[in-house]
């Protein structure tokens, strides 16, 4: 299920894979690997 069918709240934020912003320390603290897209929930 999506967080949205579930009635969870959630914050998009967009990454400017071009910019390198995949490749910040701050995002690959969510995502180690710096590829695909990083979706966390926190309940």
């Amino acid at each position: 299920m999506t967080l949205e069918e579930m009635g969870l709240s959630y914050e998009v934020k967009s990454v400017n894979i071009a910019a390198g912003e995949q490749k910040t320390s701050e995002y690959l603290k969510l995502n180690p690997n710096g590829c695909g897209h990083a979706s966390l929930a926190f309940l």
